[in-house]
């Protein structure tokens, strides 16, 4: 089976208190800031059931200061490698890796492997629509806090969605958040800062009018102070129904 990679220079709110549809696995944890580089991680993502004209994306988000290698590999039940390919992604930027399953029969369990330099990177996976090109499921759990800075792993959306980054204040006192989406080459697209009461929820939308295929974009969210709890999620535009949530994210 053929694969193919791509790498750029690019209504009510639904919180989930969930991780995620399913988990990653890497062998090492979120890191702060200041910690040091370890030397070679992998992240796995959960096995999951694919069918025709599925098509398996992994995100690749480097937020290392200088350009840095990774490999990614998408294998089968049985084992067999159904696509494989090595980047080279300069500092910031975010690259992506597509497996598309348009020639099987029945349902396929596949599972990806991404090997980075060090542990300074987001990865995230995706089943999408190749005919629709809209997400339908999202394995990512996999997030970094630097400092006061919550970094997310990247999604894609279609011009019939919209992006949401969400922060709840779980602290006592009112608190200012500064929100952003970028697009994979690093560019901030949209930008707040909020202040936030107590026990509130603030959020930032980013929505798809425009977008030609999909696209891949990535969002920040920073606290100045105080405890929160931010989320990623993409919605129907017109219906405002949830598609799926990207992560969840705490701050504390």
């Amino acid at each position: 089976m053929t694969s193919r990679h791509a790498f750029g220079g690019p209504r009510r709110l639904l919180l989930l208190a969930c991780a995620g549809i399913l988990g990653w696995i890497a062998t090492a944890p979120a890191v702060g800031l200041g910690a040091s580089p370890q030397a070679v991680v992998t992240f796995h993502s959960g096995p999951v059931g694919v069918i025709k004209d599925d098509v398996l994306r992994v995100n690749v988000t480097n937020l290392n200061a200088t350009t840095q290698q990774a490999q990614i590999q998408v294998v089968d039940e049985k084992g067999s490698t159904h696509g494989i390919t090595n980047f080279t992604l300069p500092a910031g930027q975010t690259g992506f890796f597509d497996v598309p399953f348009s020639g099987i029969v029945g349902r396929l369990m596949v599972r990806a492997r991404t090997q980075c330099t060090n542990n300074l990177f987001l990865v995230s996976t995706e089943i999408y629509d190749a005919n629709t090109l809209q997400t339908n499921l999202t394995l990512s759990r996999n997030d970094i806090i630097f400092g006061d800075v919550a970094q997310f792993a990247a999604v894609g959306i279609t011009e019939t969605e919209t992006a949401r980054l969400a922060v709840a204040n779980l602290g006592a006192t009112t608190a200012q958040f500064t929100l952003e989406f970028m697009e994979k080459d690093g560019t901030v697209i949209e930008s707040a800062i909020l202040s936030v009461p107590p026990k509130q929820i603030g959020f930032l939308d980013h929505d798809g009018n425009g977008v030609l295929g999909r696209k891949v974009l990535r969002a920040t969210g920073g606290a100045g102070a105080g405890k929160a709890e931010m989320s990623v999620e993409v919605f129907d535009t017109l219906t405002g129904r949830t598609r799926y949530i990207e992560q969840d994210n705490l701050i504390d």
